[in-house]
């Protein structure tokens, strides 16, 4: 604080003046935290630490140089957190290689047009986007690339109007709405609370099995699966929560003649039958002549090879070394495929997972309309009713007809995304 000059023979007015003079450095401190929030990042310019942050329109994500609570502050990384709750970060860029008992940490473009965190002070690249990306300009002087930082807590880089990165594409441990899953996505966990280097668990979809499966991987091996093609959670409030200690059970209590086929299980209860036969189809054939019968193990070395359970399994492990076989009865409408296409509307195949009815796409996307008498499809958003121009079967992305693009608006809880504006209609 500064010095306070006394002034003889003062008055009510001075003393106003005297405080004035004395709350100014104040104000425009308060004032200079304000302003170091930037709203867009271009090419030549740089977010330093403990200096400035990059924040969304909404200022409801903002991004920094942070040091995890609890940890020694020399470390220092760049992430993404709430603005509300500046203890919950989405996104790390450096997670692995911290900066080091030093302030002189940078976040910007480098010259080949990469996003970098770096050591101003030794050079040192703690981070670049090149690891992960497809996009490069060399040299790149480029002054219509700009990097924003969206109110759904994208970061995106931007060339005029395509994005040619995006952090959604690059998650580190953090699933937020409007993300898509696919297969090369991975989701790591922090090493720790206090340290969000690369963790022991990731989270993605089972590329060599059912694509729609998610898994958890710990070291290589299946942690954690979702719910298997027949079953739903016994307690579904737990199941939900993340406890799964009360397992899982029949969707349906139809007798079926299908079964599905579950390899590596450990068992956690004895069959209630035994039988010796002499290959599976035999098992198997047991099993469907009693209505009773909820799954069978058919082990070929072994003398009474046929295993008929009556009961519910408990305690099923997957991928467990040691494991049996096992064949476990299902109704058939409980195993068809759920990923179902609409009919056509008109000459518009509507692919999945677009949807125009209950019975077919994902629920997600129930916001088209089919005009069976004209097969027309309109799309509906916030801002009224728009006519589907063309929906392109391979990537599942449609086009609308928009007189004024101002105006539209949509449904920001629906995975829906504006890409890019055409104005292709004359007059």
């Amino acid at each position: 604080m500064g010095a306070i000059t006394v002034i003889k023979g003062w008055s009510a007015n001075c003393m106003l003046c005297s405080m004035f003079i004395l709350y100014i450095p104040v104000l425009l401190c308060s004032f200079h935290v304000y302003c170091a929030d930037r709203v867009s990042l271009r090419h030549g310019e740089w977010i330093r630490d403990y200096e400035e942050t990059l924040v969304s329109p909404g200022r409801k994500f903002e991004l920094g140089f942070f040091g995890p609570t609890g940890s020694s502050r020399d470390k220092r990384y760049v992430g993404i957190w709430y603005t509300s709750d500046k203890q919950i970060v989405v996104w790390v860029a450096n997670r692995d290689s911290p900066l080091i008992n030093t302030t002189t940490g940078a976040f910007g473009f480098t010259t080949d047009g990469y996003l970098t965190v770096l050591d101003m002070s030794s050079g040192k690249v703690h981070w670049s986007s090149g690891r992960d990306s497809y996009y490069w300009c060399d040299p790149c002087t480029t002054t219509d690339w700009i990097l924003n930082l969206t109110d759904s807590g994208n970061l995106v880089l931007f060339d005029n109007e395509t994005s040619l990165w995006e952090s959604f594409n690059n998650p580190t441990d953090t699933f937020l709405p409007n993300m898509t899953m696919n297969r090369y996505m991975n989701l790591t966990s922090w090493r720790d609370r206090d340290d969000p280097g690369t963790g022991n668990f990731t989270f993605m979809l089972d590329t060599a099995g059912n694509s729609n499966t998610q898994i958890i991987n710990k070291g290589g091996n299946i942690y954690w699966k979702t719910l298997e093609n027949g079953f739903v959670p016994h307690v579904p409030q737990k199941w939900y929560s993340g406890d799964f200690s009360d397992g899982c059970t029949r969707n349906s209590t139809s007798c079926g003649n299908t079964f599905l086929n579950l390899k590596m299980m450990n068992i956690g209860g004895r069959p209630e039958q035994i039988h010796q036969v002499g290959n599976e189809t035999e098992c198997k054939e047991l099993c469907l002549k009693n209505c009773d019968c909820e799954s069978y193990s058919y082990n070929q070395d072994s003398e009474m090879a046929c295993w008929i359970w009556t009961q519910e399994l408990f305690n099923l492990q997957e991928e467990y070394v040691e494991g049996y076989n096992l064949s476990i009865r299902v109704a058939i409408s409980d195993i068809e495929p759920t990923v179902q296409n609409c009919e056509p509307c008109g000459t518009n195949m509507i692919p999945y997972p677009l949807s125009t009815s209950s019975n077919c796409g994902d629920p997600m996307y129930f916001s088209f309309n089919c005009n069976t008498t004209s097969g027309q499809v309109s799309f509906k958003a916030l801002s009224g009713t728009y006519r589907v121009t063309s929906i392109d079967q391979n990537t599942s992305k449609f086009f609308i007809q928009v007189k004024d693009v101002g105006n539209l608006r949509l449904n920001q809880s629906l995975p829906f995304k504006v890409k890019l504006y055409t104005s292709c209609i004359p007059g």
